[in-house]
């Protein structure tokens, strides 16, 4: 049975309310006295249950910030996916107030559940643990992209809501890191099946792991990388690797693999995944891969598209990884039932090139997640139970192998850990001849990275980490070659997509939202944007 992420009574009542733009919520003047709630084990589990919901609902929209997609739902887009980052946009805005919301109601549970009086000593540490993971997730959310934030171990008051500073970040890490550290000390291994979906010891060790990547403290990195593979917990899945991102997943299996996932019910707390995600005339449009991420996937020989025999120009999704036909919807491909056509001309419309406003601008849709079980369009796809799959076991495996090439550990170990994630999409094992310096091994892993989590909505993280904005988020993006005398797809030029892109160096850090150094002058802005 699944955890249900409840918006339970005492939020209707105030106890997590917040007040207009506050940079961190102001002090609700009518939030819920330790008198009138915290009086049962019970109440503390409702609040912890709740802060569940910073989790994504889904985060595939995340990949239009990078080189993998742009938006099909073209209206939607936004100024980040164009390479234009304006303190005033309300994306930043929604990042900072969102996540110290997440934040306060940890620090609300801290301070209010030793009144509790009658509470297991063991449930009491759980709870507080899962807690903590959400202090962390949300201060790596904000440091990620922020860089210094301001680092809130209390609930603030008004006062110190206006006046507070940012903290360096490094400062900012080690509190994160701590705090996973502590969480996973007193977590358990597993929960029964009707907890299923809450925060595991292996869980605060994979976010651990992810964090110290990040912000390359890589011995760190290997580390906790290496003790959840120690758990013994995790497996990659081994069965239809396209199954693993269905909504009518294989039973059990699956769930190995789920060290974090957004659990969702269908038809009460579900998503509408489904109809966001699928083409037009059967949803919204989604996102478009990129010819950029399309090329990525190397052939099934282990090589690239550009050292392969195999590779067929005018064939291009033949012979190739696995992971890519996963991943995209592509022209003359017979998916659900139908065969697919997104040339721009009218026998492919609604689904081809501007042949309908929410049409893919590059010949590509997103597939991964869809299942042929589920309805694309319809009331239920507005409720779905798809869950979201928020870090897997193949990350903590490429966690482990990045960490260690970064160090110049280019040993077994580490082309193992490679190897466990091609090997179960039968892509050839690392020639290790070829991959035998940081260099080289690099270039593969970092692919390794974009083929194994595409559409996952986590690429411009990779970008970030690697610094690599400047040589990918620059110019324009490229769709699907297409030649217009004879009206064929993978022949001719590479559609040319949306607006030239004008990402600069500082943009690797977002802009501080300028409403909230408007409300708190001592927020001082990053390098780069108006001061």
């Amino acid at each position: 049975m699944k955890i249900k992420y409840l918006i339970v009574l005492v939020i209707a009542m105030g106890l997590f309310a917040s007040c207009d733009d506050a940079f961190l919520d102001r002090y609700p003047h009518d939030e819920l006295s330790s008198s009138s709630f915290w009086k049962t084990e019970s109440d503390a589990e409702m609040f912890v249950t709740d802060i569940y919901n910073a989790l994504p609902m889904y985060n595939i929209e995340d990949d239009i910030m990078s080189d993998n997609a742009v938006h099909g739902i073209k209206w939607a887009e936004g100024d980040v996916a164009k390479g234009i980052y304006d303190p005033l946009d309300g994306t930043f805005s929604g990042k900072w107030s969102g996540n110290y919301s997440t934040i306060r109601q940890t620090n609300v549970l801290f301070e209010n559940i030793d009144n509790i009086e009658d509470i297991d000593a063991t449930k009491k540490k759980q709870i507080i643990a899962q807690a903590k993971f959400f202090r962390a997730y949300a201060h790596f959310d904000l440091a990620m992209v922020f860089g210094d934030v301001p680092m809130v171990k209390t609930t603030l008051g008004v006062d110190e809501t206006y006046t507070i500073v940012r903290d360096p970040v490094n400062n900012v890490v080690d509190f994160i890191t701590l705090d996973l550290q502590e969480a996973a000390t007193d977590l358990p291994k597993s929960w029964d099946s009707d907890n299923y979906g809450r925060i595991t010891k292996g869980a605060a060790m994979a976010l651990k792991a992810r964090v110290e990547l990040f912000f390359h403290r890589y011995s760190d990195a290997e580390a906790s990388a290496a003790a959840v593979m120690a758990l013994d917990e995790y497996e990659l899945y081994q069965g239809n690797y396209a199954e693993l991102f269905y909504t009518s997943f294989p039973g059990d299996d699956r769930k190995k693999e789920m060290v974090i996932e957004t659990q969702r019910k269908a038809n009460d707390k579900g998503n509408w995944y489904n109809t966001f995600s699928a083409p037009p005339g059967f949803g919204w449009g989604g996102i478009n891969p990129t010819q950029s991420f399309v090329d990525e996937f190397e052939c099934i020989d282990g090589l690239s598209i550009t050292e392969s025999v195999l590779y067929d120009d005018a064939d291009p999704f033949a012979n190739r990884d696995p992971r890519l036909e996963v991943n995209v919807l592509h022209h003359g491909e017979d998916f659900n039932g139908l065969v697919w056509g997104t040339r721009p001309v009218a026998e492919d419309a609604p689904q081809g090139i501007a042949t309908h406003g929410d049409a893919t601008a590059t010949g590509y849709y997103q597939q991964k997640f869809f299942d042929p079980l589920d309805e694309m369009n319809g009331a239920n796809a507005w409720e779905s139970g798809h869950d979201w799959p928020v870090l897997r076991y193949a990350e903590v495996l490429l966690v482990y192998a990045e960490a260690r090439l970064e160090q110049n550990k280019i040993d077994a170990a580490t082309y193992d850990a490679i190897d466990e994630v091609r090997d179960r999409v039968s892509m050839p094992l690392v020639d290790r001849a070829k991959y035998n310096d940081q260099s080289t091994l690099r270039e593969l892993v970092r692919r390794e990275w974009r083929a194994e989590f595409g559409m996952e909505g986590r690429r411009w993280l990779d970008i970030r980490r690697w610094d690599i904005g400047m040589d990918v988020l620059n110019g324009y993006f490229l769709g699907m070659k297409y030649d217009a005398s004879t009206e064929t797809a993978f022949i001719g030029e590479n559609v040319k997509v949306g607006v030239e892109r004008q990402y600069k160096a500082h943009n690797r850090l977002w802009p501080i939202p300028q409403e909230q150094r408007d409300l708190n002058p001592n927020l001082t802005q990053n390098t780069g944007y108006p001061q």
